[in-house]
C-alpha cells in the first residue's frame, strides 16, 4: 500500500494581552517613579497609557516619559514620572492592542509624603502649671502617622527654647505639664510618619494662672534716719520666681523680742530697680526687726531674712525745710529756707550744692531769659508808641488840596453881572446857616482867581454899603478891602440880580 506525503502550513495567532492584570507601585515624593506594562502578542502591537480617562504622552506633561521596547513575544512599555508629588497618586491603566485582540492592565501609584499639619489646635483647661491641648488630624501622607509632637515655649524672656512632648498617633489630645505660673506661652503641634515631619500647625498663645511668688525680695537693707524713722530698701525677686506680675510689697516691722504682732506697710510696685520706703512713727532708741515680702494677684510670697535696725535716741529730727531762691547771677545764688521745728532748738544747718544734669530751669537760663525779656520790652514800646501816634493824628486838621477845597453849604454855580453889562459865571457857595468866615474867604478868593483867569480884571463889589453882597465890576481893587463876612450881611444889594443856577 503506498504512502502520500503533503506539506501543510500551520499559522498560529496570538492576541495582545497582559500576563499581570494589576499591580501597586509605591514611591516617595520628589523621586522618579517608573510604571511598567509588558504586553504579549503578535506584531504589530501597541500600548497606550492613561491616568483616569486622560491619555498620557509627552504633550500631557513634561514630567512624563514613555519608553517602549520590542521583544520577541510582544512589547514592553514604561511610564516614567519625574519629581512625583501628592497629585500623582492615582490609578493608571495601560491598554494593549493588535489585530487579533486587546487587553487592559491597572497600576495603582501611591506617593508617600510627609503628613499635613494638624488642624483646629485648641488649648483648654488652663491651670497654673499645666494645660490640655486638642487637635484634629488631617492628611497622613499615604503613610500611617507614627506620632504627634507638641512644641511650646515662653513668649518673653531669655529662656524661650522650645520644649517638646511626644503623643501617640492614636491620641489627638494631651496634657502639657511643668509650666511656670503666670507666664505666657506659645504652642503648636506637628505630625510625623516614616517619610518625615509635617509643617507646624498655627500657633496658639495662652497664659497660665498665677501663683504666689516663690522667692523673697533681694538685698533688703534698713538704715535709721532719726529717732522715729527708718529707711528700708530692697530689690525685686528673680523674674522666674514671680509666678505672675508683682503688684507690690509688704514691709513687716516690730520691736525685737516683742510679743506683739508684726505691723505691715503696703508699698505699690514701681519700675525702679531698687525700691525704698521710710517707716515713720517708730519708738525712739528701739531695735526693730524688718522683713519684706512680695505679693501678686494670687497672694504673698515668702518673707525676706530679718534685718535689725536701731532707731536713734533723743529728739526727733527737724522737718525737711522749704527752700526758696531769691536771686541768681552768673557766679552766685541767694537762697533762704523756712523751718517748722516745733519749738526745738536747731544746732546747725547744712546747705548742699551739686551740679545738675545740665538742664537748668527756664527761669534760670540767662540765654533764654535775657533775649525773651528784650523782645517783650521792644513789643511793649512799639505798641505804646503806635497808640500815642494814632491819638495825635486824630487831633491834627489836615488842609485840603486847592482843587478839592471843601465848601460849606449847598454848592451851585452863580451868575454875576458886572456894571458894564458883562455877564460872568463863577463858582460860589450859598451862605450856610452857621457861617464859617474862613471858608467864605476861601470861596471869595477862588471866585476872584477865576475871573482874573478869564480876563475880567479885578472884581470889586458895586454896592456902596460894605455889608451887602453884589456883583463885581471892573474897578481897581481897593487896598486892604476886607472880604465880606456872612455874619455882616444884613441887606441885599441893589443894582444887580442873581440868576438861577445853570
Amino acid at each position: 500500500m503506498g504512502s502520500t506525503r503533503r506539506a501543510v502550513t500551520l499559522s498560529l495567532t496570538v492576541p495582545a494581552r497582559f500576563k499581570d492584570k494589576t499591580s501597586v507601585v509605591t514611591s516617595r515624593r520628589s523621586e522618579t517613579t517608573t510604571l511598567k506594562c509588558y504586553a504579549v502578542g503578535d506584531h504589530p502591537i501597541s500600548v497606550v497609557w492613561s491616568k483616569g480617562n486622560v491619555k498620557l504622552d509627552k504633550r500631557t506633561s513634561s514630567r512624563y516619559q514613555i519608553i517602549e521596547s520590542i521583544t520577541t513575544d510582544g512589547l514592553s512599555s514604561e511610564l516614567r514620572i519625574r519629581e512625583t508629588d501628592r497629585a500623582d497618586s492615582a490609578l493608571y491603566s495601560c491598554h494593549t492592542e493588535n489585530k487579533f485582540g486587546n487587553d487592559d492592565r491597572k497600576v495603582k501609584l501611591v506617593v508617600k509624603d510627609a503628613p499635613g499639619p494638624p488642624q483646629d489646635v485648641k488649648v483648654k483647661d488652663i491651670w497654673s502649671r499645666s494645660v490640655s491641648v486638642y487637635w484634629t488630624p488631617t492628611y497622613d501622607g499615604n503613610s500611617p502617622i507614627s506620632k504627634y509632637v507638641v512644641s511650646f515655649w515662653k513668649q518673653h524672656g531669655v529662656s524661650n527654647r522650645p520644649q517638646e512632648v511626644d503623643v501617640p498617633s492614636a491620641q489627638h489630645f494631651t496634657l502639657v505639664r511643668h509650666l511656670q505660673p503666670g507666664t505666657q506661652y506659645v504652642l503648636n503641634v506637628l505630625a510625623e510618619n516614616n517619610v518625615g515631619k509635617s509643617e507646624a500647625s498655627r500657633t496658639v498663645t495662652f497664659t497660665t494662672n498665677d501663683e504666689e511668688p516663690e522667692a523673697p525680695p533681694l538685698d533688703v537693707n534698713a538704715v535709721t534716719q532719726g529717732p522715729t524713722t527708718v529707711l528700708v530698701s530692697w530689690k525685686a525677686p528673680q523674674k522666674d520666681a514671680w509666678n505672675g506680675d508683682i503688684e507690690g510689697y509688704y514691709i513687716g516691722f516690730k520691736p525685737k523680742n516683742s510679743n506683739g504682732s508684726t505691723s505691715y506697710k503696703k508699698v505699690e510696685q514701681t519700675n525702679n530697680i531698687t525700691h525704698e520706703f521710710i517707716l515713720q512713727g517708730l519708738n525712739k532708741g528701739t531695735e526693730y526687726e524688718i522683713t519684706v515680702q512680695a505679693y501678686n494677684h494670687a497672694g504673698s510670697g515668702p518673707t525676706s531674712p530679718q534685718r535689725l535696725v536701731m532707731t536713734r535716741p533723743g529728739e526727733d529730727s527737724p522737718d525737711i525745710p522749704r527752700l526758696f531762691v531769691d536771686a541768681v547771677t552768673l557766679e552766685s545764688i541767694k537762697v533762704h529756707w523756712q523751718l517748722r521745728t516745733g519749738g526745738q532748738k536747731l544746732t546747725d544747718a547744712l546747705v548742699e550744692i551739686f551740679e545738675s544734669d545740665g538742664d537748668l530751669p527756664l527761669y534760670l537760663n540767662m540765654y533764654l531769659v535775657v533775649p525773651a525779656a528784650a523782645l517783650a520790652l521792644a513789643i511793649i514800646v512799639i505798641v505804646v508808641s503806635s497808640c500815642i501816634c494814632c491819638r495825635q493824628m486824630k487831633n491834627v486838621q489836615h488842609p485840603l488840596p486847592p482843587q478839592e477845597m471843601a465848601l460849606y453849604g449847598t454848592m451851585m454855580p452863580q451868575r454875576y453881572v458886572d456894571a458894564a453889562g458883562n455877564e460872568l459865571t463863577v463858582t460860589y457857595g450859598t451862605v450856610p446857616t452857621q457861617p464859617d468866615p474862613t471858608a467864605i474867604q476861601l470861596q471869595a478868593a477862588q471866585a476872584a482867581a477865576q475871573m482874573q483867569a478869564a480876563g475880567a480884571g479885578t472884581l470889586v463889589p458895586t454896592a456902596v454899603n460894605a455889608n451887602t453882597t453884589g456883583t463885581w465890576s471892573r474897578k481897581e481893587v481897593p487896598k486892604n478891602r476886607p472880604l465880606p463876612v456872612p455874619s455882616e450881611i444884613t441887606d441885599k444889594a441893589t443894582g444887580h440880580f442873581y440868576d438861577s443856577a445853570q
